[in-house]
Order: C-alpha cells, then structure tokens, then sequence
C-alpha cells in the first residue's frame, strides 16, 4: 500500500422540506427528510470520453431501475482528469492540475415530494494519516472574480499533512451552485459546508460496501475519516422546484492546492485603472509645483526691479 492514500465519498443525499426557508440542513427545522444512500443507486455502464490529450470524462448515469424510482433524468455525476494546469471552460471554471479530480454533480428532475424542497449532500474524506486532527476548512478571498463573476471566495479542506508539508489530499469548491443546464450568473444560487468528524462505527453500515473499505481493509477504523454536509439553495431562492435543476463542482486532489493568479488581461486592467490615474496625480502635482516656483521667481523678479527704480 503507499504511504499516503486518500479518497472521497459520496455516502448520501437528503432531501428535505425547508419551512423556514433557511437553506441549511443543519439550521432547518423540518419535518420532512428523505435520506438517500448512494448505496441505493444502481447505474448504468460508465461513459468515458478521451476529449482530448489533457483531458478524461466519466459520465455515471443512473440506471433505468434508479430512474423510475427517483425520475426520468435525475442523478448524474462526472469525473474529469486532467493533463494540464488551467481554467475549467464551463462556471464556476476551477483551477486543475494533472494531480486533481474535477466532480461535477448533477440533479436533473429530481422527484419533488416537498413544497419547500432543498437538497443536501454528505461526503466523506478519507487519508490514512494517522494524525488525529480533523480537516482544515479554510477560505481564501481574492479581489478577482473573472473566472466566476460575483464570486470572489474559494474554500477548501486540507488534510493535516497537506496543511503542513503539502502532502495527503485538498477538497475545493467555490461556493455557488447553478440551477440551470445554462451555467450563467443569472442562474446561480449559494451553498453552504459543515465537517466533522465522526466515528466510523456509527457509519459502518454506509461505508461497509465502498471500495474505500474493501481497499483499507482492516487498517478502515485507523483512517482519518471527515464528514462534510453540502447544502445547497439560497433563502428566497424559489426553492429546488423553481427550475427542478441543480449542479455543483468540485476538485479533489493531492499535493499542493492550486493557487489562483490574476491573468493578463487582469493586470492591464489594474494598470490601466490604477497606473493612469496615479500617473495623472504626478503629473498634476508636477504642475502645480512648477507654477508655484515660477509664480515665486517672478515675484522675486518684481520685487527687486522697484528696488532699483525706487532707488
């Protein structure tokens, strides 16, 4: 087995009715939840599509089995691998590496039971570090918001050793979702995250059949294990019915985390909004200070020429 092993789970789904419109699992009061296990879903044979040479989808589709249960288009998730570092080219267009993993999750005319339907999603982080810290939450603000208008934040979840000395794994997201196949600003709404650890026995049921279990083996109750709520909706949003569409991305990976930069056009913004108006001020100031040491010469000038009329 390597030294450093990671792996993210998708262990369940919630779908709840939201009466207080808050857009939060953990705040909501409800009384109506649906808990979904991706235990349940069956699915169909995986699409893979070499797209390129610096890039690999996986398409998982439910099966038809799943569909007449949950809807006609329902649940879809995508993995995208990636040869390169850049811009993914559809929002939120997260930063890859060729050490990253892009997770795409769609719900797609979902069955809506609820009148207040929101979603919810619980992952599990796995590393088998043996350090007892949790995963690290951090959000990193930037004042550039070019590649995901009105968005300027991006959070991610670090493991101990990846915090330390850039090993183990990161999980990260920028925090929007979009409720349209259209992923425009128009069509994007907020989403929230909680983690916590929790023991493994109280999800033993959950994680007994992933291949994250049948890989650790006996060495699963020695892993860190992290669990992360995802919900997803803004308050006043209309609510899941308003357009029976919701996806979301993420990247997971391992080493360093990928630092956003400002691109080109960014820096000639900047030094155009910037660099003109300072350059302005100088010149400005220049010219006062000029006309003030000519205005003082010629008042010298004056004052000694009526000295010598005068004298």
């Amino acid at each position: 087995m390597p030294d450093d092993t990671s792996a993210v789970v998708f262990t369940r789904l919630w779908f709840y009715n939201d009466i207080n419109d808050v857009a939060d699992i953990n705040l909501a009061y409800t009384n109506s939840t649906t808990i979904i296990p991706f235990s349940n879903f069956t699915w169909e044979s995986v699409t893979a599509t070499n797209v390129s040479d610096a890039e690999v989808r996986a398409q998982f589709v439910l099966s038809t089995d799943s569909s007449a249960v949950y809807g006609n288009k329902t649940l879809r998730l995508e993995l995208i691998a990636f040869g390169d570092t850049d811009h993914y080219e559809q929002l939120p267009k997260l930063i890859h590496t060729p050490t990253s993993l892009q997770i795409e999750l769609v719900l797609d005319g979902f069955v809506n039971n609820y009148t207040n339907g929101r979603f919810a999603l619980e992952l599990a982080l796995v590393n088998n570090e043996t350090n007892s810290n949790n995963y690290f939450l951090e959000k990193l603000l930037s004042i550039d918001d070019e590649y995901t208008p009105g968005v300027f934040t991006t959070v991610q979840l670090r493991s101990p050793s990846n915090r330390l000395n850039n090993l183990g794994s990161y999980f990260l997201w920028k925090p929007v979702c979009y409720t349209s196949s259209d992923r425009i600003t128009e069509y994007s709404t907020d989403m929230k995250a909680n983690i916590g650890n929790i023991s493994l026995s109280l999800r033993s049921s959950e994680m007994s059949n992933s291949i994250v279990n049948a890989y650790y083996g006996p060495n699963m109750s020695y892993v860190l294990l992290s669990f992360v709520n995802v919900s997803f909706g803004l308050e006043k949003d209309g609510f899941y019915k308003a357009t029976n569409y919701l996806s979301w991305t993420a990247t997971f990976g391992i080493g360093s985390p990928p630092a956003e930069s400002f691109s080109v056009l960014v820096i000639v913004v900047i030094i155009v909004g910037f660099g003109i108006p300072g350059l302005l001020i100088v010149i400005g100031g220049v010219f006062i200070l000029v006309r003030r040491f000519r205005s003082k010469n010629d008042e010298l000038r004056l004052n000694i020429q009526s000295s010598k009329v005068i004298s």
